[in-house]
């Protein structure tokens, strides 16, 4: 007789108690539903590790272009400095435009200052001569009068003389 016979022999009722096969059994029922759930945690270990997994190649793909975007950057930042960034040759020449751009400005708010004070200057000016020939018109109309009132050969011909000076004054605007 072998050893699996009398291992067999030994489990058989003959020498079992009703007690130890109920504990074998309940051992088996909690062993098996503790595998079960272990089985189960697993399975929910095991999605969670795809997922994860799925995540990180996303991840790493999005820095492989987020890496090509700051490639591009700075090569464009390259470029940029060689050709017209601060200190780069075409700001180095732009420098005396810039320089001559900021002259002519400062010449153009000048000029137009200067305009701006002649305008006003202009229509000072245009004032009083409204004035003065407000003024004019009404001396020779007070001469007229004077000369309606007195009418002598050295009246009119201070008359004549007055307004040929008004003639010459209109004529001279």
């Amino acid at each position: 007789m072998g050893f699996s016979t009398w291992g067999r022999k030994i489990c058989s009722n003959r020498f079992a108690s009703p007690i130890t096969g109920s504990v074998m059994a309940n051992a088996l029922s909690a062993s098996q539903a503790a595998g079960e759930t272990a089985a189960q945690r697993l399975a929910e270990a095991t999605t969670r590790l795809a997922a994860a997994a799925t995540e990180k190649e996303d991840s790493i793909w999005r820095i492989g272009e987020l890496n090509t975007k700051i490639d591009k950057l700075n090569e464009e930042l390259l470029t940029a400095r060689r050709t017209g960034g601060p200190g780069g040759p075409l700001a180095t020449e732009l420098t005396p435009v810039r320089e001559a751009a900021e002259k002519l400005a400062a010449q153009l708010a000048s000029a137009n200052r200067t305009v701006a004070e002649l305008n006003a200057r202009n229509n000072s000016l245009q004032q009083d001569l409204e004035v003065a020939k407000q003024s004019v018109a009404a001396a020779l109309a007070a001469q007229a009068a004077a000369a309606k009132a007195a009418p002598g050969d050295a009246m009119r011909l201070e008359m004549a003389t007055l307004q040929n000076q008004v003639r010459a004054l209109e004529a001279q605007t």
